[in-house]
């Protein structure tokens, strides 16, 4: 009697867990969105564009694919133009005389502009420098006598010159350097992770489809030893089972549900896992399916004992 106590209160234990993580489904299904239904190849193109390991090995690609461009550009022939904007000053002087200051109108118009080109030079860390300039005077002058007297002036240069740093490092090559070390570095790691989600999806998502085939057959045997239980408990209310045989029912149905339980939470497991894994949130509701190719092979047997 006291064994049968016992049974019956883990028996009752684990329908309670059983009801539990059934509600707990039901509950998540009521408010999550809609299932949404995954093979291995629709989870490997969602796992390429939104998993935690690819979108960080992107912006460390990325990263160092803009730190690769800018060691270019730093590498490019800089060009500056500077032009100064045409500039005009006026001045009257008075000039004595004997019959009265006469004043001499100065007028003086000028501009200059200068272009510079720079070309660094990576292998020994120097640069290259041309600069030409170019500015431009004229001068009017309103004499006293009415006359008008013009001078125009303008000068044009023309350099070139190198600069070279002694007894330091070769910056421009070494940030070079570093600069396609990391890029390589991070295009192999992008690469490597590719190939590393690609396995880990691959053996998530079977982990999850066997887990939800071992839950169908755990449900399918729970249900078929519930009605087994029940036609046994009639028979033994009917008087034409023993007690023992009764109780013997009722420890198969409880560890078929111990076993449901098992693989309830199991499935359950697996499916946050594999959400983690393809960069999924975990209230996505998802359901996984899988073309199983089962191929069948004849065998002679007679070859096979004589082989």
């Amino acid at each position: 009697m006291e064994n049968k106590n016992i049974i019956n209160r883990i028996r009752n234990t684990a329908g309670l867990c059983l009801v539990l993580v059934l509600f707990t489904g039901m509950v998540n299904d009521a408010f999550s969105q809609e299932v949404m239904v995954l093979d291995l190849e629709t989870s490997m193109r969602i796992a390429l564009t939104q998993s935690n390991d690819i979108i960080r090995q992107q912006n460390s690609f990325e990263q160092s694919k803009l730190g690769l461009e800018f060691a270019k550009a730093n590498q490019r022939t800089r060009t500056t133009l500077t032009w100064s904007l045409p500039s005009y000053s006026k001045r009257i002087t008075p000039i004595a005389t004997p019959t009265g200051d006469v004043y001499t109108n100065n007028q003086s118009f000028s501009t200059s502009a200068s272009l510079n080109i720079t070309q660094p030079v990576r292998w020994t860390d120097g640069t290259i420098s041309f600069r030409t300039n170019y500015s431009a005077n004229n001068q009017y002058t309103l004499e006293k006598d009415g006359s008008k007297r013009q001078n125009h002036n303008w000068t044009d240069s023309f350099n070139i010159s190198y600069s070279q740093p002694l007894f330091q490092p070769n910056e421009q090559k070494f940030d070079w350097d570093q600069n396609n070390r990391d890029f390589t570095i991070a295009q192999r790691e992008y690469e490597q992770t590719e190939n590393s989600i690609w396995l880990n999806v691959m053996r998530d998502f079977y982990n999850l489809y066997r887990a939800k085939r071992r839950l169908e057959i755990a449900q399918a045997d729970f249900d078929n030893t519930k009605k087994n239980y029940e036609m046994a408990d009639n028979k033994y209310k009917a008087g034409i089972l023993a007690e023992v045989d009764k109780l013997q029912w009722e420890s198969t149905l409880m560890n078929a549900e111990n076993s449901l339980v098992t693989q309830e939470l199991s499935y359950k497991r697996l499916k946050d896992d594999f959400k983690r894994t393809i960069g999924l949130p975990l209230d996505q509701q998802i359901d996984v399916v899988a073309e199983i190719d089962v191929k069948f092979i004849e065998i002679d047997e007679q070859q096979a004992f004589d082989e």
